[in-house]
């Protein structure tokens, strides 16, 4: 008897470790062992295994106040606990990803990972770039291989972005083929020590003139709020889609920071980052969310949302922003009224743990079921397709088409749901419909509504609008601008709408002009640039149906 006791004692202290044991592992297995799968580019997309991945993250810096890129992440008493919080709360937002300028402490990495989080990993390298120094070529291909390597460890690791917005200037001063060399190095230093992973930089229209060849995603940070008066000719959705057409080269394309708009109490006319600003978190809102239903229709692979907190140290990069802050010496210590501090999706005053404003709850509501598809300029003849990317909070959605319901829509794969629709048209000119999703969760219970016109007809090609550029001896451009259907037929007496902007001064330009009877106009810039960028746009029209056709052009001399 007391033989079996023992027996049964020495029973009970093997399972009881061996289920310590299975949590133990299972808690220090390396991150993504199972819900994040190797990740790979094909046919122009991102994929995590054998499903298109399309990545909604926030730009994540973890900055409290006092601190700065420089400073430890950890914060007083709290140790990790505030970017644990912070990472539950952005992954029940519905983004399935964070994106990071520096590898400051691997330490976010798994605390991502635990939260179901891929990170689009940053590595800080200089923006301006010293090519013609080799110890500047050396040192900074060493540290992005060190730091790829710490990257390596964890599989929750979507991409590596090695740049960030290189400076313009020091592209045009330096030797080309350097430049391409350097970048060269970096690029296989990163692949030879995270092995797998897709590599890229977030490069910005200013500097639009890096090779995208060596990429394996092209990368860009693309901002509606800014440069507005040569966005004009354009619109936002024409800006990101003159840059995808001309740099993506067939690749996936991220935008790797957008919309960024700042509800801080009041604006200082001296404030040269106002152009973010805005007079309430429901207009940070509105815009926010607009400009990713504009970014989804353009065919990206994903976005990142700036920011995820109100960053009280971030004005001290802008040494021009010193007349307007309090005590320059310590702007990390004071959240200073300047608007490039106030972007948060989440405010950061009184309570560090940061206070959710109105922006955040309605992107957590968005970030449910994005819908891709239909395109709302674009002309459907027999079949609409629906496309929805989805979080597992999706149980199914029910789709109407001008209020009658064509039928419930269930999961194609894990996260997305894709459909054909019969579509049916009458007429000579385009008809406007109304579809409605109805998006519901694992109960039954209704998550959101989603709304978007969309357009059937004959299928017909619009018109083209091509914007080139000729030099004069001193390099002042003469700009062309044509309009006409991909036939050859010319669009003559047309408005077009046309912008400048010079990369290395922002300085911008605007006008309209109107085209002969060949579809044609030219004029001379009356703005100067050794970096321009140069858009064109005509609205085209056709009954209900309208389109601001364009096109970009970048001219680095």
């Amino acid at each position: 008897m007391v033989k079996g006791e023992e027996m049964k004692r020495k029973k009970i202290a093997y399972f009881f470790s061996l289920g310590v044991l299975i949590v133990f592992c299972s808690l220090t297995a390396r991150a993504g062992d199972k819900p994040f799968p190797p990740v790979t580019v094909r046919d122009g997309k991102i994929y995590a295994g054998d499903e298109e991945l399309f990545l909604k993250a926030v730009a994540y810096a973890g900055l409290r106040p006092g601190k700065d890129h420089t400073d430890p992440f950890t914060y007083k008493d709290y140790g990790y606990r505030l970017i644990e919080m912070d990472m539950k709360r952005i992954r029940e937002a519905g983004f399935n990803a964070v994106r990071t300028w520096s590898l400051t402490d691997e330490k976010i990495i798994e605390i991502a990972a635990q939260h179901g989080l891929w990170v689009v990993g940053g590595i800080w390298t200089p923006q301006r770039l010293d090519v013609n120094s080799s110890h500047f070529v050396k040192d900074n291909t060493q540290l992005v291989a060190e730091q790829a390597k710490i990257y390596s460890k964890y599989h929750n690791i979507a991409m590596l972005l090695i740049l960030n917005e290189p400076e313009p200037g020091f592209l045009r001063d330096q030797d080309k083929n350097k430049i391409k060399d350097y970048l060269d190095k970096i690029i296989q230093a990163a692949k030879k020590e995270c092995k797998g992973v897709p590599v890229s930089f977030s490069n910005w229209p200013n500097a639009a003139v890096v090779d995208s060849q060596p990429w394996d995603v092209i990368s860009y940070n693309i901002y509606a709020s800014t440069t507005t008066k040569f966005q004009r000719s354009l619109g936002y959705r024409g800006y990101v889609e003159g840059i995808k057409k001309m740099k993506s080269c067939d690749k996936p394309f991220f935008i790797s920071e957008c919309t960024y708009y700042a509800p801080l109490p009041g604006r200082d006319p001296r404030d040269l980052t106002a152009f973010t600003y805005v007079k309430s978190e429901k207009e940070q809102s509105e815009k926010t969310l607009q400009d990713i239903d504009v970014l989804v229709q353009t065919g990206i692979s994903g976005f990142t949302v700036m920011q995820w907190l109100d960053n009280w140290s971030v004005s001290s990069l802008y040494p021009f922003l010193k007349p307007v802050l309090k005590e320059p010496a310590r702007n990390k210590f004071i959240h200073d009224n300047v608007a490039v501090e106030w972007g948060g999706l989440l405010s950061l005053d009184n309570d560090v743990k940061g206070n959710p404003r109105q922006v955040y709850f309605d992107l957590k509501k968005a970030n449910q079921a994005l819908l891709l598809k239909p395109d709302s300029k674009d002309i459907y003849d027999n079949e609409l397709p629906v496309s929805l990317y989805i979080e597992d909070t999706v149980g199914y959605v029910a789709l109407f088409i001008d209020g009658s319901k064509t039928g419930d829509m269930e999961r194609t794969s894990p996260h997305w749901i894709k459909q054909d629709v019969p579509v049916k048209h009458e007429g000579t000119k385009p008809e406007r419909h109304t579809l409605e999703v109805y998006i519901y969760d694992t109960k039954g219970e209704l998550i959101n509504t989603l709304q978007r016109d969309f357009f059937t007809g004959s299928k017909r090609t619009l018109p083209q609008v091509s914007i080139s550029a000729s030099l004069d001896k001193m390099g002042w451009p003469t700009f062309l601008i044509r309009v006409a259907y991909p036939d050859g037929r010319p669009v003559p007496d047309a408005e077009v709408t046309w912008g400048a902007l010079n990369a290395l001064t922002w300085e911008e330009a605007e006008g309209t002009v109107v085209t002969d009877n060949k579809g044609e106009v030219s004029f001379v810039s009356p703005l100067y640039g050794e970096i321009l960028l140069a858009g064109a746009g005509y609205h085209y029209r056709n009954g209900d149906f309208e389109k601001n056709c364009s096109d970009l052009l970048y001219l680095f001399q």
